[in-house]
């Protein structure tokens, strides 16, 4: 949806007199309404479209999303802007948990290091969404399916399903049989019940459940010891918060109640 959005900015964009090309398009160059659409901002590296220009006159962009014609190897066209938008999709459907491969065709057209092997304009590639989207409605259900099911059974391959039941299992029977020294009736119920949410939100927190990481920015950074350590105060966080809750119980709660 966003990349259609984007498709249509950058249509009007290149289908003036004279096409404009970005030359930055970049996630820190998109913002995302409070209608959830995509709009495009900063054209500070813009330039009109010529297409008897061999090379660039100036070298403008962001590495890593930046056409190879960007630097040196080029005039930058409304390829270039294709270029940029394919690899933003590739980071966008890497993001997405689990992850997705249904756009990898649609990507490698985009990024292809010949502007001319590239699509011929943003309508080829709206052509190759809308194409795509079609087959897309068995694959949203069972992109639906995947979001809520337990980590272990997201990608529903067997060898990890194998390994998730008895790890569940396990979580189950040792929080539901725990005994809690001169603890019992609901207090102790209170425990092993806050006990078993603490072991299940290590699962949930490590592995993503319910895209739970966005708690914490420090998930979402490019480093990946910087992401642990996201992961680990995302769970401390909630473990702790849940231990404050189950001191209440047993503190408040428990007593008070009748035996």
């Amino acid at each position: 949806s966003y990349t259609k959005d984007l498709c249509l900015i950058l249509k009007q964009l290149h289908t003036a007199i004279p096409a404009i090309v970005h030359r930055d398009i970049k996630p820190s160059n998109v913002i995302i309404t409070s209608y959830n659409r995509a709009v495009l901002l900063d054209f500070n590296a813009a330039k009109y479209y010529t297409p008897s220009s061999s090379e660039d006159t100036v070298l403008l962009g962001t590495q890593g999303y930046a056409a190879p014609e960007q630097y040196g190897f080029g005039a930058s066209s409304p390829q270039t802007d294709i270029y940029s938008l394919g690899i933003m999709l590739r980071e966008m459907s890497a993001a997405v948990t689990p992850s997705t491969h249904i756009f990898d065709a649609i990507i490698e057209k985009c990024t292809q290091l010949r502007p001319s092997e590239r699509f011929g304009d943003v309508t080829e590639l709206e052509n190759a969404l809308a194409s795509l989207a079609k087959k897309a409605p068995k694959k949203q259900y069972m992109n639906v399916l995947r979001k809520y099911a337990l980590p272990g059974f997201r990608t529903a391959k067997p060898w990890k399903m194998l390994i998730a039941v008895p790890v569940y299992l396990f979580i189950l029977w040792l929080c539901l049989t725990l005994e809690v020294k001169n603890t019992y009736g609901f207090a102790l119920w209170a425990e092993r019940l806050i006990t078993l949410l603490m072991m299940l939100f290590l699962i949930f927190g490590t592995f993503n459940y319910m895209d739970v990481q966005q708690a914490i920015p420090l998930c979402q950074h490019k480093k990946q010891l910087v992401r642990i350590l996201g992961i680990i105060l995302l769970d401390l966080a909630v473990i702790m918060g849940l231990f404050v809750i189950l001191l209440f119980i047993v503190s408040f709660i428990a007593p008070a109640l009748p035996l």
